[in-house]
């Protein structure tokens, strides 16, 4: 049912909000399945799974009701060095409004509260103000950049701005039963965290896996666009240089691209 988005370990909702999580072998119509599911359909941007938060919404016409996710990071971050946030957010079906300025907050503990209003923090980093998500059919990305303040642990995502203060625009194609009038309702997939690169990658390279993630399950490609998977859990742990991968029988699985034909010339792994 919904929001069992603690069923996504490490995941959690830390608040009263309901926030919900949405996989393939749920079979309940209007439930929690992939792709339909009583808020809308969407195919996942990656695997088998996705989860769901409610940024905007105005029960009893109070328009401070929020949902929010929160997950550990793998390592702490260091102080000074720069990180990239990144994320997929698609508009459900049945949102009859879209929002702006969904945050990524980093904090040294968890934060929550026991009730679901708005937390009290400033994000580190959020989507653009008066720029609205409304896509419904495809995924959108949001990447941005911050520096770290060192020793943030916890990464929440969602809406930190109170009903005053946060902007919305109607949207959502809205079927015969939809959210509460008012409501931005958003999947959320392919959640990623990782240090920039410590030096420039050279002219002619085609693909670089820093392997530099401090969270999610991909291995992001910082030149090109050949993200890896990882495979049966490879685990994070220092490296030479910044982060690194013990593979211990695991691995990363690349996709087939032309771009990666090594041919019969020179190359260089």
């Amino acid at each position: 049912g919904n929001g069992q988005l603690a069923l996504a370990t490490p995941w959690i909702a830390p608040t009263l909000g309901t926030s919900d999580y949405f996989h393939t072998c749920e079979t309940t119509p209007d439930s929690v399945g992939v792709p339909d599911n009583a808020v809308g359909s969407q195919l996942p941007f990656s695997a088998e799974a996705y989860a769901g938060f409610i940024a905007l919404s105005p029960p009893l016409g109070d328009w401070n009701y929020r949902e929010y996710l929160q997950t550990p990071l793998l390592a702490a971050l260091e102080n000074g060095k720069t990180y990239r946030f990144s994320m997929h957010l698609s508009l459900a079906e049945d949102s009859s409004a879209a929002t702006d300025r969904i945050g990524a907050f980093f904090s040294a503990a968890p934060v929550g509260a026991s009730d679901s209003l708005p937390l009290p923090f400033a994000p580190q980093l959020e989507t653009p103000a008066g720029a609205f998500f409304t896509d419904e059919l495809d995924w959108m990305p949001f990447s941005d950049t911050f520096v770290a303040a060192g020793g943030e642990l916890y990464l929440t995502i969602g809406n930190f701005h109170d009903g005053p203060s946060s902007a919305s625009i109607a949207a959502g194609s809205g079927p015969a039963f939809p959210l509460h009038p008012g409501t931005a309702y958003y999947y959320i997939d392919v959640v990623q965290l990782f240090c920039e690169p410590c030096v420039e990658p050279p002219a002619d390279m085609v693909a670089w896996w820093p392997l530099d993630e401090v969270a999610g399950s991909l291995a992001l490609d910082v030149v090109g666009a050949q993200h890896g998977l990882h495979v049966d859990g490879p685990v994070p742990l220092a490296g030479y240089v910044d982060g690194a991968l013990d593979f211990l029988g695991s691995g990363v699985s690349v996709p087939t691209s032309s771009a990666l034909e090594l041919g019969s010339g020179d190359f260089t792994l």
